[in-house]
């Protein structure tokens, strides 16, 4: 507004019509499987997850795969939602529709 020499609540009246639904206060950044440490920077956190082992963690891939080429989605999204760290009471349909 004021790159066009205008005013706001002057030359151009400003709405603020608050909150719609679905509409979020707080956004969480991480899971609950991971872990805040605090940094130098007040306020500035460092996220670290849990230490996997790579022969499970390959082991979980290849079942994923095996399970997702055979298409069974009931098994296929709760694999997958436990690789990433989402628990089952994060997963939502907002959530799975970001996946894709």
């Amino acid at each position: 507004i004021r790159m066009k020499g205008l005013l706001p609540n002057v030359d151009i009246k400003i709405i603020y019509p608050g909150l719609r639904p679905g509409d979020k206060m707080h956004e969480t950044l991480t899971y609950d499987s991971e872990q805040l440490s605090p940094t130098s920077i007040e306020g500035v956190f460092k996220v670290s997850d849990a230490v996997t082992d790579r022969v499970n963690v390959e082991l979980a891939v290849e079942h994923l795969l095996n399970i997702a080429n055979a298409r069974d989605s009931l098994k296929t999204m709760p694999l997958l939602n436990q690789l990433v760290g989402i628990s089952d009471e994060e997963t939502d349909a907002s959530k799975l529709a970001s996946i894709g």
